[in-house]
This record gives C-alpha cells, sequence and structure tokens, in this order.
C-alpha cells in the first residue's frame, strides 16, 4: 500500500544521510519526494515556488550555510518546518534554535527519531495553514462588506489614517456637509469641525489610536457644513484592509438635537451591531441600575447559544465564567466601575455550550453616568481568541516537553513536568501513563495522580487503556460512549467510573508502547474532541 507522499527538501545533507532518512520513512509509512538543495537561489525557488512539507539541514555546518537555510526560512517557519541533524557536540546549540523558529532537532545517530518529529511537525503545519486560510477568507469578506456600505444611506468616508487624506465617500456625505464633488477633492476635515468646541483633529487621532489598539470605536463629534450649520453626528472608526493597505472607514450619521434621546441610541446600537457582525464580535451592554445586560446573537453564537437563549444578566457571565477566571475578571471590572476607569481590557475563559471552555477578549467603556460620576452603563465587545491563545499555549508546552527531556534529572520529575505543562491547556488532576507489556499483556505505571484510584500495574485484558493500545488511536470516552463499549463486548470497566475520559497512544517505530491518560470524575470538567487533538501533538514528545 502507497504510503503518505511528503516533500522534503534536503540542505546540505550527504547522500549516505539522505538515503538513510529515506530508507526509514519508507519503513513507518512514507513515500518521500526528495529535492537537494546547496545554494541560496534554488532553497529560494523551492520555497517560495513548490513548497516542500519539511526543510531537514545538517546542523553541523559551518555558520554561514546554517544563515543562509534560516534566512531563507524564516517567513515560512509557521507553516514549513525545519528540522537539523545535529552531532553530540553541537546538541545544546541546535536546541538554542528551537527558540527562534526552528520546529526541532535529531541527533545524526537516531535518525529514527525523525518520525515523531514530522509527524507532529505535519499535524501542527495542517493547523496553521487552516487558520491562515480562514484569515485570507475573512479579509475578503470585509472587503465586500465595505462595498456593500457605499449604498446604505449613513455617510461613509474612507482615508488614510496618518494622513488624513480622503480616497473615496458615498454620495450622503456631500448632502450632510452641503459640499459638492469639486469640494471634495480639496476638502479638509478639520474645516468641518467644531474645534472651538473641542472637536479637533487631535481628538480624533487619539480616537483613530484606540481604534487600532481596541477596535471598532464609536463617538459622538460636532461638525459643521459648508454654510456654516452646526450639527452633531455620531461616528464609528473601523480599520479595514483596502488592496493590502491599512484604511479607515468612518460611518457617520446626522442626530442633531431633533433626534436624540432613545432614538437616536436605539439606531448607534444597531449600526454597531452591524458592524460587529462582519467582524465576529460579539456586543454587550450592561445597564448597572437594572442590572440587565443586552448580549447580541453573536455574543450568544461563539458559545454555541441561539439568541437570547440565556438570561440577559450579568450572572449569565458570571456562570459562565472559567472557575480559575471568575475572581480575576469580576474584580477587574468592579475595579473599573469604583475607579471609574473610562475603558478596560481583559482575557479570560467562557464555557460553551459543549462544555469546553473558549479564550474571550472583551473590551468595555463607560458610557453613562449619574449626576454623582457614578457608572452607571457599560458597553463593549467580545472577540473569540481561543485558537490564538491554543497556538501560543501548544507551542509553548510542547517546547516545555522538549526542553524538560534534556533537563530533568529523573524520570519521576520527568513525568511531573510534564503532566504540569499539559495542565496549562487542559485539566490533568487525574492522569496516568501506562506501558504495555505485549508478553505478559499487562499494563505498568510508572506515574499516576488520581484523587479515586492508586494503581502500579493491572491486566490489560479489556480495559479502556488496553481498548487505545489494541485500537492504535485516541479514545475520547463519556458516560454514554463507555456504555455503548460495555455493551459490545469491547470493554470492561475497571477502577472508579469517571465522567470523563481521554487517552492517547505512545507509539515508537509505529508502535503502540503505552498510553497518556487523562480522566475527570465531575461535570465541571468534559473532555474534547478539541483536547485530544492537542494530546496527541505531544504524545510525541512524551513518546
Amino acid at each position: 500500500m502507497a504510503g503518505l507522499k511528503i516533500k522534503i527538501c534536503f540542505w546540505y545533507l550527504d547522500q549516505e544521510v539522505v538515503d538513510e532518512i529515506i530508507k526509514t520513512l519508507k519503513e513507518n509509512s512514507f513515500d518521500p519526494a526528495p529535492h537537494h538543495c546547496k545554494d541560496r537561489r534554488s532553497l529560494h525557488a523551492i520555497l517560495t515556488g513548490q513548497p516542500p512539507d519539511v526543510v531537514i539541514a545538517d546542523f553541523d555546518l559551518p555558520d554561514h550555510l546554517r544563515q543562509i537555510v534560516e534566512e531563507e526560512m524564516e517567513p515560512h517557519f509557521s507553516v514549513i518546518p525545519l528540522i537539523y541533524l545535529v552531532g553530540q557536540n553541537n546538541e545544546m546549540k541546535a536546541a538554542e534554535t528551537l527558540q527562534h523558529g526552528v520546529w526541532d532537532y535529531v541527533l545524526k545517530d537516531h535518525i529514527y527519531k525523525l518520525i515523531p518529529s514530522i509527524n507532529s511537525s505535519q499535524k501542527y503545519s495542517k493547523v496553521i495553514r487552516q487558520r491562515q486560510e480562514a484569515e485570507h477568507a475573512l479579509s475578503e469578506s470585509m472587503d465586500r462588506y465595505a462595498s456593500i456600505f457605499r449604498a446604505v444611506s449613513d455617510g461613509i468616508l474612507l482615508f488614510d489614517p496618518e494622513t488624513f487624506v480622503i480616497e473615496d465617500y458615498n454620495p450622503r456625505i456631500l448632502e450632510l456637509f452641503e459640499v459638492t464633488e469639486e469640494d471634495m477633492k480639496h476638502l479638509r476635515m478639520r474645516d468641518y469641525s467644531c474645534e472651538d468646541e473641542g472637536y479637533t483633529i487631535e481628538l480624533a487621532r487619539e480616537y483613530i489610536g484606540r481604534t487600532v489598539k481596541e477596535g471598532p470605536f464609536t463617538f459622538e463629534w460636532r461638525n459643521i457644513t459648508a454654510t456654516g450649520k452646526r450639527f452633531w453626528t455620531l461616528n464609528s472608526f473601523s480599520l479595514i484592509r483596502v488592496d493590502s493597505k491599512s484604511r479607515l472607514l468612518l460611518l457617520t450619521r446626522d442626530i442633531t438635537v431633533a433626534k436624540q434621546a432613545e432614538e437616536a441610541l436605539k439606531q448607534s446600537e444597531e449600526r454597531l451591531n452591524l458592524a460587529l457582525h462582519a467582524t465576529s464580535l460579539g456586543l454587550w451592554d450592561w445597564n448597572l441600575v437594572t442590572n440587565k445586560v443586552y448580549y447580541s446573537p453573536v455574543w450568544f453564537s461563539m458559545l454555541g447559544y441561539g439568541p437570547d437563549e440565556l438570561p440577559h444578566e450579568f450572572e449569565t457571565w458570571t456562570s459562565l465564567l472559567h472557575p480559575e477566571d471568575r475572581d480575576k475578571a469580576v474584580r477587574r471590572i468592579r475595579k473599573s466601575i469604583q475607579k471609574r476607569d473610562t475603558s478596560f481590557e481583559i482575557d479570560f475563559r467562557l464555557r460553551h455550550r459543549q462544555g469546553n471552555y473558549v479564550w474571550i477578549k472583551s473590551k468595555g467603556r463607560a458610557v453613562e453616568w449619574d449626576e454623582k460620576g457614578n457608572t452607571t452603563r457599560l458597553t463593549g465587545i467580545h472577540e473569540n481568541i481561543h485558537e490564538r491563545k491554543k497556538d501560543e499555549m501548544v507551542k509553548q508546552v510542547l517546547l516545555d516537553i522538549s526542553t524538560a527531556v534534556m533537563a530533568t534529572q529523573s524520570l519521576e520529575e520527568l513525568y511531573d513536568k510534564i503532566r504540569e505543562y499539559l495542565g496549562r491547556v487542559l485539566d490533568t488532576t487525574n492522569c496516568f501513563l501506562a506501558l504495555y507489556n505485549h508478553e505478559s499483556d499487562t499494563l505498568t505505571l510508572p506515574f499516576m495522580k488520581d484523587e479515586k484510584d492508586s494503581f502500579t500495574e493491572f491486566p490489560a485484558r479489556k480495559t479502556l487503556t488496553s481498548y487505545v493500545v489494541r485500537t492504535g488511536e485516541a479514545q475520547l470516552v463519556d458516560v454514554e460512549r463507555e456504555k455503548v463499549l460495555t455493551g459490545l463486548g469491547e470493554i470492561e470497566p475497571v477502577g472508579t467510573p469517571c465522567v470523563s475520559w481521554l487517552g492517547v497512544p505512545l507509539k515508537h517505530g509505529g508502535i503502540t508502547i503505552g498510553v497518556f491518560v487523562v480522566q475527570s470524575y465531575t461535570e465541571d470538567v468534559v473532555y474534547t474532541s478539541s483536547d485530544a487533538e492537542l494530546l496527541e501533538f505531544a504524545s510525541d514528545q512524551i513518546a
């Protein structure tokens, strides 16, 4: 059966070493397509033309040759892994390169270790490519969104955030400011702002700065028409990409005295919701007097709920907070209210409908006060930053585990470090590592931390752990699936029943040598397919 196709670029490797690598890959179900590079031009051409899946280079080369491959690879580190082959004398130097984008290194007399390194690198690269494709699709969507806005009744300006040079506008702008097409060719924005009332270009620049840092920013402004008529406008700054350049989009609406109060407020919220939909941001609006909170449909959807499925109350948010984040997040909000801060920003995790937790960035600001200056209303947005957080944490965990292999003095210390590092990205309160003995059909547990059970060895038989060994695949098991597997005769329960169980195989040379398991006895911790994928990344390093 044909193996997994993989394109490999070899940089300054002896043919004898290349032959050994290809042989090892073929023995482990790979179908390698090798390319050899020994000069900057050919390396650059393959990286930018038909990029390989992985680059393997000799670390023991002269410094200038290593510098060439690292310089050419730097723009591609996130999607094309670089793996060094290194002699024992240079191992510590090779380890330092992992902090600067190099994926991994393998000792030259341990060529077989390329297999887990290549496996894990391809899994990670696939995730990065998918994320980049999603970001590209979002960028195109925002461009289409901007073109739609040209037809609405609000005034729209597109301009350079640095020079204030206007690049585009819609017909409503001409009506609002009582100007002509000819006037727009030489229009200066300061000439249509009431600077004598404090609405200066300097203040506008401050708002633009906040837009760059925090995202879409809404504000009221006093304008003046070409004929001298003063009027109020409600405005929204958004930073968008047009032709690969950053441009500021200004939406402006006339909200003069006759259209203030509740109608003006309602219209501004509708416009903000529309803008947030296009950028996948969830809106919340908290009235501190009534304790009622408006959550937008996007706010609900990023947690797996339909519009209005949960109560519009402050306690809805606090009840969804991760236990480790709850006190800190609530304290930050309360502190902002007590200190009468105008704005705040905080990251925390919220519980998804499916039971897992999602990383959220919340940005908010006070928008109403009572006669004593106390905050009575806060408004803000939620941004889903889960993938960004996950990518950062997973890469750091893998790096820390790899470093611990070299730094720890004993296996016991290494096991504790692995548990500690994995605990940053999933619950490892109850976990164990089991090694499988084929001859005796037993599972030995050199490491186990558990609130309920304590084993050092047990017969494999039909345990959940042996089921992972038999299938050679990660297994995510809840109460219902455990019943199904038991009914099919696949497993026989051993030990204290758990609510959620996740085991991943530890493989060496394509053979399952053991299993790493995390389990939970309460519904507060339920593992997901995302956790399984994450633990599989780490299993190569653990093995």
